[in-house]
């Protein structure tokens, strides 16, 4: 098979040299590694018993030293090394009781009610969009072509006229947080999560996860309205955007590849495809040991996307993955 874009070790050590996560192994700068296909190597950071969750450092790779919080449950997801201190006996039945209180399923379905007032709000934005990008564009006005996907890097001048664009209409400093969240783990904390929950209150997408863990999720500058102002912003910039420089359509591409049989694909309102066929083939590749794999390729409409790597600077490091966001309203056949 081909060459992954991502960064990898040449030797892995076998996963019988290591111990299966449990909360046990949660103690401050314990060493383990990610069960993902490269073993990315991870230091444990803390535990925040309140929202039922534990923080490790990733120590190699593109996003060395991003720090992710995890729910206690998603422990299984590593492994340590034998031997070392452990997590003593009261801690446990903390970590017990917490993750009773908060591993619990949730399902917000799209307010069928709210959309169309959505859908209207969006249109608004898109036709504001489109008069400023007219206007005031200087990616527009040098010509508004769009890289070609195996740059895997998007536009300077598009980047700018973007975060001008979103300082403008007040979401700016929130767009710039999102961004940054997703591209390093959506799953880290909670912070995207209260995007798919306002979604799903807007009537755009479904959200299926678990239920909310940060009692101030929805608080201060993250409030619902400010969250829902800054996904219509979003949603009505990049249709005028892709209307504008692409016809109004991608043609996307999605590879995984699983070494179970039946992987968990999280639905929440967002899913992520890239438009570059190189990196959604490095997925298909990157398991070694994969049961299974999936190629797909499917082109959608601007109206799906929420933001990309092409407008967006936080999109285009550490990782390079030609990276488009779109809204998953859960009846696309392919993604």
């Amino acid at each position: 098979m081909g060459g992954s874009i991502y960064q990898r070790r040449s030797v892995v050590a076998p996963d019988s040299d290591f111990e299966s996560g449990e909360w046990s192994h949660l103690t401050v700068g314990r060493r383990g590694r990610l069960l993902d296909a490269r073993r990315t190597p991870v230091t444990v950071t803390g535990a925040r018993l309140a929202r039922a969750a534990f923080t490790v450092r990733l120590d190699d790779f593109e996003d060395a030293g991003a720090e992710w919080e995890l729910p206690l449950w998603e422990v299984s997801h590593f492994q340590f090394a034998p031997g070392g201190e452990r997590v003593e006996a009261s801690m446990l039945a903390a970590m017990a009781t917490q993750s009773e209180r908060f591993d619990r399923p949730w399902v917000v379905p799209a307010d069928v009610a709210a959309r169309p007032s959505t859908l209207r709000r969006i249109d608004a934005e898109q036709q504001q969009a489109r008069a400023w990008l007219a206007e005031r564009s200087r990616f527009v006005r040098d010509g508004g072509q769009l890289p070609e996907p195996l740059v895997r890097r998007g536009s300077e001048a598009l980047f700018e006229d973007t975060q001008r664009y979103l300082e403008q209409r007040n979401v700016g400093e929130m767009d710039a947080a999102f961004a940054t969240r997703w591209v390093s783990n959506p799953h880290s904390g909670e912070l995207v999560k209260g995007h798919l929950v306002v979604l799903a209150e807007l009537g755009l997408a479904p959200f299926h996860g678990q239920v909310i863990r940060d009692a101030g999720l929805f608080e201060g500058p993250w409030s619902r309205a400010q969250r829902a102002q800054h996904i219509v912003t979003r949603l009505g910039f990049m249709r005028a955007l892709l209307d504008l420089c692409a016809g109004g359509r991608l043609t996307l591409y999605r590879g995984w590849s699983s070494p179970v049989k039946s992987p968990v694909r999280r639905r929440g309102g967002l899913v992520a495809a890239t438009l570059c066929e190189q990196v959604a083939r490095s997925h298909f590749e990157i398991e070694d040991q994969a049961v299974v794999r999936s190629w797909r390729r499917q082109t959608v409409s601007a109206d799906r996307v929420l933001l990309s790597y092409l407008e967006t600077a936080q999109l285009n490091a550490p990782f390079r993955e030609a990276e488009v966001v779109l809204v998953d309203d859960g009846a696309q056949a392919l993604f």
